[in-house]
């Protein structure tokens, strides 16, 4: 089932449990969906988690801002939006998945011009392929900048 097919099922449901908290978040996502649709043409699954990331960014600042502010139940709702988004995301790779693919990727590399710089081509190189599933950006480059 697609990510459209699960969102569309969701809000028929929400709306037949009168849900009002899940309905509105479930067409936030639809609209930020659309709108990418409307900017780039028919959007890819990797586009669909890319948005779903993004939204799930803004929830967990605005959270940490309402927190800072003294406002700790819009902060627990923004918390609640955040873990509901997660649920539409598909599973990341496993650690040894990352770290195999790290390892076939700098193997690609000759020996002589291993070094931090070619970080970039091996970051690019796994992004590609991880492409569509949520991974830590950070994490990832701190495995890679072990194995240079």
């Amino acid at each position: 089932m697609s990510l459209n097919e699960r969102l569309n099922n969701d809000l028929k449901s929400a709306m037949k449990a009168k849900e009002k908290e899940k309905l509105t978040l479930i067409r936030s996502v639809k609209a930020e969906f659309k709108k990418k649709e409307i900017d780039e043409g028919p959007l890819s699954g990797e586009v669909e988690v890319q948005i779903l990331l993004k939204m799930i960014k803004q929830r967990r600042e605005a959270a940490a801002g309402f927190r800072q502010g003294g406002a700790e139940d819009r902060a627990l709702n923004e918390d609640w939006e955040a873990e509901q988004l997660e649920g539409y995301l598909p599973p990341p790779p496993s650690e040894e998945e990352i770290d195999s693919a790290i390892t076939e990727e700098v193997a690609k590399i000759p020996q002589a011009e291993r070094s931090p710089r070619s970080m970039g081509v091996v970051m690019k190189a796994l992004q590609a392929r991880f492409a569509g599933r949520p991974v830590d950006g950070k994490a990832l480059a701190a495995k890679i900048k072990a194995k240079l």
